[in-house]
C-alpha cells in the first residue's frame, strides 16, 4: 500500500488532534506575548506558576506528530514512499524553516543594530532561531521515522520506546547536573543541546506507539482521571525545582530540561490527548468546536510566523497606543497577534494559489 492510499483512520479528520494543536498554539502565543509585554515577567508569581504548567506544549506537538505517523501503520499493508514523503516535507517544512530563519536573522540584526555573520548565527540559521528549534528537532524525528518505517512492528516500536526513554531521562539528568554544578548558563544548554532529538525522543516515540496501537488510547481513556491526578502530582516537584532554580541563580536557565520536568511534560501531554480523544464525537457534533478544529491546519504557519508579527506589533504598540493595565494589554496584544498572523497566512495563501500564471498574462 502506497503512502497516497492511506487507511480510512488517517483520511478522516481527527478533530481531537486538531483541537490539541489549537490549544497548543494559543498557549505558545500567550507565553511569548507575556515575555515581551509584562515588565519583569520572570520575577512575577504568575511566571513561577504558569511557566512550568505551560511546558507541555512542545512535547504535545511532538507527541501529535508521532501519533499521526503511527496511525498509518495500523494498516498492515501500508508502505512508506520515502521519496514522496520527503518531497512533501521539503515544501511544507524545510523551505519555510529556512526562509523564516533568514527572516528572523535579519529582523534580530535590525533590532540589535548590527547583522553579524559568525559561527553562532550560522548555527541558528541551520538549527532554528528562537522557537524554530522545534522544526529542526521535528525534521530529525522525521528522518528517524523514515529509516524505521519499513521495520515498523510492535516489537520494534517497544525497543525504540525503551531506548528513547533512556536517552531522554539521561539528557534531562545531565542537564540538571550541569545546572546545579556549573551554575546558570543563560540558556546556552537549552538553546544549543536542546535542539537534539535525543532530548525529546520518548515523547515522539510514545506518540508513535499511541498511533500504531489501536487499543492504546482506548485503554488510556478508561484511566484519564487518574492521568489527570498524576499530572497534578508531577507538576508539584517541577514547580518546586523551578522556584529553587530561580532563588539560587536569579534566572530560569532551564525551562524544560530539569529531571523533575520530564514526568510532567510526558504525562500532561498524554492526558490532554486522551481527554480530547474521549470527546471526539462531541467535538465533531459541536458546530463551534468543529469550526475551531478547522484552524488546526494553520497551526504550523502560526507557530513559525507569530513571533515576527508579535515583535512588530509590540514595537508599534509602545509608540502609538496609550498605556493600559498590564494584564489587559497582554491579552489584547496576544489576541491581535493571533488574528494578524492568521490574516497574514491567508494573504500568503491567496498570493501563492490565486496569482495568475505567465501564460494567463500573455
Amino acid at each position: 500500500m502506497k503512502e497516497s492510499e492511506k487507511p480510512a483512520s488517517t483520511r478522516a479528520k481527527l478533530y481531537f488532534i486538531e483541537i490539541a494543536r489549537v490549544i497548543g498554539i494559543i498557549v505558545v502565543v500567550l507565553l511569548h506575548t507575556a515575555g515581551l509585554t509584562v515588565p519583569q515577567y520572570q520575577d512575577t508569581w504568575v511566571y513561577t506558576i504558569i511557566s512550568p504548567l505551560a511546558r507541555f506544549v512542545v512535547p504535545l506537538f511532538f507527541m501529535i506528530s508521532g501519533l499521526v505517523l503511527g496511525l498509518h501503520h495500523r494498516d498492515p499493508d501500508y508502505r512508506l514512499d520515502a521519496k514522496r514523503f520527503w518531497q512533501r516535507r521539503l515544501r511544507t517544512l524545510v523551505v519555510p524553516f529556512l526562509a523564516w530563519n533568514i527572516a528572523y536573522m535579519f529582523a534580530l540584526g535590525a533590532l540589535q543594530g548590527n547583522l553579524v555573520m559568525n559561527g553562532e548565527s550560522l548555527f541558528n540559521l541551520t538549527t532554528g532561531y528562537m522557537h524554530l528549534y522545534y522544526v529542526f528537532v521535528l525534521l530529525q524525528f522525521l528522518l528517524l521515522y523514515t529509516l524505521l518505517a519499513k521495520y515498523c512492528s510492535r516489537r520494534v516500536l517497544l525497543i525504540c520506546l525503551l531506548l528513547s526513554a533512556l536517552s531522554s531521562i539521561a539528557f534531562y539528568a545531565i542537564s540538571g547536573r550541569l545546572l546545579w554544578t556549573l551554575g546558570a548558563d543563560q540558556h546556552a544548554f537549552e538553546w544549543h543541546l536542546g535542539k537534539l532529538c535525543l532530548a525529546w525522543a520518548v515523547i515522539f516515540f510514545w506518540g508513535l506507539w499511541l498511533g500504531y496501537s489501536p487499543a492504546a488510547l482506548e485503554r488510556l481513556k478508561k484511566v484519564q482521571w487518574w492521568l489527570l491526578l498524576l499530572t497534578a502530582c508531577a507538576y508539584v516537584p517541577y514547580l518546586v525545582m523551578e522556584r529553587v532554580q530561580f532563588e539560587q541563580f536569579a534566572t530560569y536557565a532551564r525551562d524544560y530540561f530539569l529531571l523533575s520536568g520530564l514526568p510532567f511534560q510526558f504525562v500532561a501531554s498524554t492526558w490532554i490527548l486522551t481527554f480530547l480523544y474521549g470527546r471526539e464525537d462531541r467535538i465533531r457534533e459541536s458546530r463551534s468546536m468543529s469550526r475551531l478544529a478547522g484552524y488546526g491546519k494553520d497551526v504550523f504557519g502560526i507557530y513559525v510566523a507569530h513571533l515576527a508579527v508579535l515583535m512588530i506589533l509590540v514595537y508599534f504598540w509602545e509608540k502609538l497606543m496609550p498605556d493600559l493595565p498590564a494584564s489587559l494589554e497582554f491579552l489584547v496584544i496576544a489576541a491581535l497577534t493571533l488574528v494578524l498572523t492568521m490574516a497574514f497566512l491567508r494573504l500568503c495563501t491567496c498570493l501563492l494559489y490565486t496569482s495568475p500564471s505567465p501564460r494567463d498574462l500573455r
